[in-house]
Formats: C-alpha cells, sequence, structure tokens
C-alpha cells in the first residue's frame, strides 16, 4: 500500500485542535488514532515508520518556497518550537489533495413512500456495490439485528450497518442510530456507514461517510454528536463557503476525511 504521509499530515493540521500547531509526536499519534485498523484497513501503520516519515516529510516541506507548512515560533522568544508544526495562516483550510470541494446543487427530494419503500435498500446495495470493487464478499443480512451486511475477505469477517438519507434543499442531512445496538457492538469490527443520496453538478450520486464505532464514541465527547431520544444522532451539513462537509451539534467538526474514505 502506498502511504501518502503528506496528505495524512495537512490532514491532521487543518484540525481545529490543531490551530496552533502540533509536535511530531501527536501528529503521529493522530494519524495512527485515524488508522487504527479496521474494515479496509489491509496494511496497518507502524508508529515509528510514521513518525520517521512525517519528520522528514515536514523539514524538507518547511524549506520550499511554496508549501502549505510552517514551524511554530516560540511567542516569548519567537524562535521555532522544535518539533512543532502548522498549516500557513494563508492556507488554513486547505482541501486534502484526494477531497475535492463539493457542489450540492438543489438535492432532488423523493416522494415520501418511495423512501419509506426503497431508499434504505438502495443504499444497502451502493455499500456492496462499492465493497465488491474493492474485492470483498459481502452478503445481506434476512433478519434486522443491528447488522445489515456482513463483508468478508482474507477468511476475515467484519459487520456494517448501513443509514441511508436524502439532502435536503439547505444540503443538510439527519440520521440516527439506536444506542442499545450501538452498545451491543463495541468491541467488535463494526463500520456505520451513512449514504447520503444528493444532487452533485445535476447528477444524483452518493456520498459515503464511514465511520468505526471508536470514531462515533469521540465525536460525542467532541459534543459534535450527542445521545437524543430516538439514539444517537448524527447531522451534517455542507459548508455554504467552503464546500465541506460539517459534523455539528453543540460543536462543529469538518469530517472531510471521512468522506468516500474507505481505507478507514
Amino acid at each position: 500500500m502506498i502511504v501518502d504521509y503528506k496528505e495524512m499530515v495537512e490532514t491532521v493540521l487543518t484540525e481545529k485542535v490543531a490551530s496552533q500547531g502540533l509536535h511530531l509526536k501527536d501528529i503521529a499519534n493522530r494519524i495512527m488514532e485515524s488508522h487504527s485498523g479496521g474494515l479496509f484497513d489491509e496494511s496497518p501503520l507502524v508508529y515509528d515508520d510514521v513518525y520517521k516519515n512525517i519528520s522528514a516529510l515536514l523539514s524538507r516541506e518547511v524549506r520550499k518556497t511554496v508549501t502549505v507548512f510552517s514551524k511554530v515560533k516560540n511567542s516569548k522568544t519567537k524562535k521555532d518550537k522544535k518539533g512543532f508544526y502548522k498549516i500557513k495562516k494563508a492556507n488554513s483550510s486547505p482541501l486534502p489533495s484526494r477531497i475535492k470541494p463539493i457542489e450540492i446543487e438543489e438535492p432532488k427530494a423523493t416522494k415520501p413512500q418511495s423512501k419509506n419503500l426503497f431508499t434504505g435498500k438502495a443504499g444497502e446495495c451502493a455499500v456492496m456495490s462499492e465493497l465488491l470493487f474493492r474485492a470483498y464478499n459481502v452478503n445481506s443480512m434476512l433478519v434486522d439485528d443491528g447488522i445489515d451486511i456482513v463483508a468478508s475477505k482474507n477468511n476475515v469477517f467484519y459487520y456494517i450497518q448501513v443509514k441511508t438519507t436524502l439532502f435536503e434543499a439547505d444540503s443538510k442531512i439527519h440520521t440516527s442510530i439506536k444506542q442499545v445496538r450501538f452498545n451491543d457492538f463495541l468491541g467488535t469490527q463494526i463500520k456505520y456507514i451513512v449514504v447520503a443520496r444528493c444532487s452533485v453538478n445535476n447528477v444524483d450520486t452518493n456520498m459515503y461517510f464511514v465511520f468505526s464505532n471508536s470514531d462515533i464514541e469521540k465525536f460525542i465527547y467532541n459534543r459534535t454528536m450527542k445521545i437524543g431520544d430516538s439514539g444517537i444522532l448524527i447531522k451534517i451539513e455542507i459548508d455554504p463557503t467552503t464546500k465541506r462537509p460539517m459534523l455539528y451539534d453543540e460543536k462543529r467538526e469538518d469530517i472531510s476525511f471521512y468522506l468516500n474514505n474507505f481505507k478507514l
């Protein structure tokens, strides 16, 4: 597997927590957390390799005339803080190279009866198709007990719950996961995939947001998701200015990293 360390570092340093910069150790730890193994991770990263590669990368990048990275200055001494890096202010919110701005143009509404009868199953089939393209064997579960799809590859089996919804005219989607079902599968190899049906440049298509249970626990802790009466509430909107997907509740979080990223 080819690892794009520049893309990974850029993704980490565009997070809100990195607005004042992060140390190499924190950058490496965040990359490890985001690639800690899961449904599509066939080549787990090794911390020492990650640290060595990002250290060499950033050392090269900050010497370039054109780069999005910079060192962090000590506010008192005005000298570079050893091992600390950030995104330049002029490029404080660049998109990772693999993620293109999303243009949502008047998402098409669907008749209520059509949504009830077909949308959920269409979302499951769309996810199964994506998995098949990645050489997974997939099966749809006949009984809904919290798992919609079982996928296997190299004699390893994975659980998947699919939540399918439609973008509204305000470029927002809402869905939820039953808390009891979520708790039942804690510690298992499960992925939650939100399939968002929308219109991009007047073409009907799907957007996929792929989360692990640990991702969701982190979002709840960060207050970008919350537990409501109907379960764990997932609310996503496309920012009208940046065109980036934002998870929001009490706080907001850019989730571009999770969009169509089947390697989480």
